[in-house]
């Protein structure tokens, strides 16, 4: 992806409370922006904030082109009053073009940060643990049957002691993900997802998500990129495939599960690409399991939609908050989106945008919630160096 130049300033505030399609049921909240995140070593096009991931009080930042390319991720922390930087994550093996921090995901202890690239595209996942005082590599992970050019490590997710890792160029693209289990003593390769379905250039393991026993896997490629999702359940022994989501609308060319997330019996699947609000205005659909069989429950847009916004390019949910980057709003300043669950209709709570609308900030571009913290990444922004990145 082309990114420009910029030079401009970039603090960022909360926006407006905003209707969504539910004016009688809209509501209004207040957002603070506790910090802005900078490294303290950013340098021109590391593109800090490509990824972005927060657990409670700590929150893993990625770049992916630090270093010639072989890249970081910086680990936060909120002591009660600010955000500080804790420590940088290097691959103990990284070299040129591994590409280290494209992809992170955190949850208690433990971070992974995805290296893709890694050896001639097979892929690694680095896992890091914080041990009380400081965040150590634990151990690599890749695939049992790992070859070149598969991009084990596209996509990453941790929940309790699991970790799903998408390979989504596996197999001529058919593409598949993988389940590493920590045993205690050490993740145990678990179980390797696949389509029941699968067919060359689905792309299946682009995006994928896990909560408790239920995973999805996006597979934006499926049906001439119509795409679908794929929910994965674990019975105690092994992890089955329970249900493949489409949209009910779905049209060619739309992405549907480029981007997926998961919290209980909700999921969330994108489409970036979607037509209805104008070319590529982008939408996001939320299916809900009734104990039997998982429904399509509604399909939300951005209130200000417009054509080119990409909303849908990530997607994070936790609980009852749903929270939508749509990195190319407004000539690629880029925003976010946060819906909220009433008991009755998901409404739009809030537009988050950053201050200043510089173009090609790219806000938005990564997002991840937990609770009552949520984090934005704008790979594009320069406060520090040109296109160094934010948080």
């Amino acid at each position: 992806m082309k990114y420009s130049k910029l030079s401009v300033l970039f603090p960022f505030i909360f926006l407006l409370m905003i209707l969504c399609h539910h004016p009688l049921i809209a509501q209004s909240y207040e957002y603070d922006v506790e910090s802005i995140l900078l490294t303290n070593d950013g340098e021109a096009e590391d593109y800090f904030g490509f990824s972005v991931s927060i657990d409670g009080n700590n929150a893993v930042i990625g770049t992916g082109w630090a270093n010639g390319y072989v890249g970081s991720a910086y680990i936060f922390n909120f002591n009660g009053t600010t955000w500080v930087e804790k420590t940088k994550l290097v691959a103990s093996d990284g070299v040129a073009y591994d590409y280290f921090g494209r992809y992170v995901a955190i949850k208690g202890n433990i971070a992974a940060v995805s290296a893709y690239y890694a050896n001639s595209s097979r892929g690694a996942v680095y896992i890091f643990y914080f041990n009380g005082t400081t965040w150590i590599e634990q151990t690599k992970l890749t695939a049992s049957d790992a070859e070149s050019a598969d991009f084990f490590g596209q996509s990453v997710s941790i929940d309790g002691d699991n970790i799903l890792i998408g390979a989504y160029a596996d197999d001529t693209a058919a593409g598949s993900a993988y389940i590493f289990h920590y045993d205690g003593l050490n993740w145990i390769e678990q179980a390797k997802l696949t389509a029941s379905d699968r067919a060359a250039n689905d792309q299946f393991g682009y995006s994928v998500s896990i909560s408790g026993n239920k995973a999805i896997v996006g597979a934006y490629g499926d049906d001439t990129v119509t795409g679908s999702a794929y929910i994965y359940t674990f019975d105690g022994s092994n992890w089955n495939q329970q249900a493949k989501l489409t949209a009910s609308d779905g049209v060619i060319y739309h992405w549907f599960g480029g981007a997926v997330s998961i919290s209980g019996d909700i999921a969330v699947v994108a489409a970036e690409y979607d037509d209805d609000q104008g070319t590529e205005s982008g939408s996001v659909y939320i299916f809900s399991y009734n104990g039997t069989t998982w429904n399509e429950q509604v399909k939300l847009f951005a209130h200000d939609a417009s054509a080119t916004d990409h909303f849908g390019r990530t997607v994070s949910i936790s609980g009852n908050n749903i929270l939508v980057g749509a990195l190319f709003d407004d000539n690629n300043t880029g925003s976010a989106y946060l819906f909220s669950y009433n008991g009755l209709a998901w409404i739009e709570q809030a537009k988050l945008v950053a201050s200043d609308f510089a173009e090609d900030k790219l806000f938005g571009y990564s997002v991840s919630i937990n609770e009552n913290k949520l984090i934005i990444g704008a790979p594009g922004d320069g406060i520090s160096e040109t296109e160094a990145g934010t948080a």
